[in-house]
């Protein structure tokens, strides 16, 4: 069996955009193309899940596992299955900054001391600094830095581009955009991102989506921009500029699972 240390692992990813953009939809999608990932949910209710008595929720999907982060440990099915994907539902914990990081340090420890390969997702990055949870968040940026060496990645999420930690772009290898919320965002975007090329490429995806959506052909693509002085892409003849980068480094990219505008990922 090979171990954690000898496992490689996936690409760190940061996932930015409005709501109802497809931020949260990629995240999720990507996991079934990892070997074995963790969600921290901050978001869920309590009320409709489950009895807090119960750590663990029955498996809504096959290889799907459901826990509290109450129980403050990893469910030993997760450990033991190499494809299997847990959710950690710590919306009960959003007040409760401490317990929260000491759930998820027993969560990555666990995970890296285990065979294969590990993806922590961490969504909504920017509500959890203002929630009070910057040292989770340095945690997880700290795991992102050395995951290397023991099988694990993370891949994060969040509405805004100025949002995400300096500590994750220094880590992020990838981001995917799917959108921009304000003239604030298109401006840090452009100073700090791609310049104009990469903004128009993102008005674009969201122009698109807003006209499928018109046309109750709902369609989540997005443009995905490599951080590590990769030229992955290159422009083909007849296509429009702003589906790839002249320097060939972003690209505008289908939904995951498939869709219309876009290359194939």
């Amino acid at each position: 069996m090979t171990s954690a240390g000898q496992a490689g692992r996936d690409r760190n990813i940061s996932f930015i955009g409005p709501p109802k953009s497809g931020k949260t939809y990629a995240m999720c999608e990507t996991r079934f193309y990892r070997m074995r990932s963790v969600y921290i949910d901050i978001t869920d209710d309590p009320a409709t899940l489950a009895p807090v008595s119960s750590p663990l929720l029955p498996p809504s999907s096959p290889g799907f596992i459901e826990q509290w982060a109450k129980s403050g440990a990893i469910s030993s099915t997760a450990l033991n299955d190499l494809s299997c994907h847990l959710t950690l539902h710590a919306g009960s914990l959003i007040d409760d900054p401490k317990e929260l990081l000491r759930v998820c340090k027993t969560v990555t420890a666990a995970a890296s001391g285990s065979p294969g390969r590990w993806t922590f997702y961490l969504d909504e990055v920017g509500a959890l600094v203002q929630h009070g949870h910057k040292k989770l968040v340095e945690h997880f940026a700290a795991v992102a830095r050395l995951g290397r060496q023991k099988g694990v990645s993370v891949c994060t999420g969040t509405h805004r581009p100025q949002e995400m930690p300096p500590a994750f772009r220094a880590v992020t290898e990838e981001t995917w955009l799917t959108g921009c919320g304000n003239y604030a965002d298109y401006e840090f975007v452009r100073r700090n991102m791609g310049g104009p090329e990469l903004v128009e490429a993102v008005r674009q995806v969201s122009a698109y989506r807003a006209a499928a959506k018109t046309a109750s052909v709902p369609e989540y693509p997005f443009v995905r921009k490599l951080h590590s002085g990769e030229r992955k892409w290159s422009r083909k003849e007849g296509e429009p500029e702003w589906l790839v980068s002249s320097d060939g480094d972003w690209c505008v990219t289908e939904q995951v699972g498939g869709g219309r505008l876009g290359r194939r990922q």
